[in-house]
């Protein structure tokens, strides 16, 4: 499978001089491979993050290496071996005395702190597994994904599960599947993912894979946390007609839906100018608006008739 992987360093970190805490790795198997990506935690508390990101990683594809290990005893393999190197790591490099400022008694564990996403695919099957608020995806020979892991109750606003926590195990969203995938998408939360399929992403599996992703595809926003994105596709699967129908009915599916939220957008912005136009006339007769509310109402029509063709069309 080809792999394209960019990793980039948070406007935010660059501007506190932070290393940059995301990790990834990628590791080959006879006709497929295992993929990671984790996500240190930007909370100073978690102050050797971007290592405990690099052991989570490790110690996923360690895992996901061995085909005896079940889906079910995935996520507590992967747990206790990034506790124990973890741990052994912080025998040899003792907390510093601010360093234990900092964790405030907490299980000195929690200075490793990290999300994780992780797959393995090949003729057997996929598996899939997230930890945490980063995002796994695989899409299919047909061209159309798998279903997406199921949410993380814990996961709200800058709250996440870490690796780290005692309960990372049952926590964890694991999924199988008796099928090869074509394409893995893996992202940290720093890449504007939003619970939205990437379809400038997808897009790329349509023709051979170029060397790196495009810059202008990845994320520029202010939030300014790491983000890592990392594709990987066997470019013989995705050349078959069957994945490149339905990767064509999946992009244009999302090309409406898109289209859809940015009618409703401008729907809201419409309406509130109406509103607010309204409120400044109380007690005129409609009619005596000015030529631009005149508009407005007009334009808030349109958006409705395009929103309820839309709707109906999908």
């Amino acid at each position: 499978m080809k792999t394209l992987i960019s990793c980039l360093r948070g406007r935010q970190h660059v501007l506190r001089r932070e290393p940059c805490e995301d990790r990834f790795a990628v590791l080959p198997l006879p006709g497929g491979l295992a993929a990671a990506a984790a996500d240190g935690h930007g909370d100073a508390r978690c102050c050797r993050a971007g290592f405990g990101a690099r052991v989570a990683c490790a110690s996923a594809l360690h895992a996901l290496s061995d085909p005896a290990l079940s889906p079910e005893a995935l996520a507590g393999a992967i747990r206790q071996r990034y506790e124990r190197l973890c741990r052994r790591h912080l025998a040899r490099h003792p907390l510093t005395e601010r360093e234990q400022a900092l964790l405030a008694g907490l299980d000195p564990l929690y200075a490793y702190g990290t999300t994780l996403v992780c797959a393995r695919t090949d003729a057997a099957g996929t598996t899939l597994l997230r930890i945490g608020d980063s995002e796994v995806l695989a899409l299919g020979p047909d061209g159309l994904p798998f279903p997406i892991l199921a949410a993380d109750p814990n996961c709200t606003g800058s709250a996440t599960t870490s690796l780290a926590d005692p309960d990372a195990e049952t926590a964890a969203r694991v999924a199988r599947y008796d099928r090869p995938a074509a394409a893995l998408l893996l992202f940290t939360d720093g890449y504007s993912y939003r619970g939205q399929l990437p379809a400038g992403l997808l897009d790329l599996l349509r023709a051979p894979l170029p060397d790196a992703i495009p810059a202008e595809l990845l994320d520029r926003g202010d939030h300014g946390d790491d983000q890592t994105v990392l594709l990987a596709a066997d470019e013989a699967l995705c050349a078959g007609e069957g994945f490149r129908r339905g990767l064509t009915e999946l992009l244009d599916r999302l090309a409406a839906a898109e289209a859809l939220r940015k009618l409703q957008r401008e729907r809201r912005a419409y309406l509130r100018l109406a509103q607010k136009a309204l409120r400044e006339r109380q007690g005129e007769d409609l009619r005596s608006l000015c030529c631009h509310t005149r508009e407005q109402l007009d334009r808030l029509q349109a958006l409705d008739a395009e929103i309820a063709a839309l709707s109906a069309a999908s």
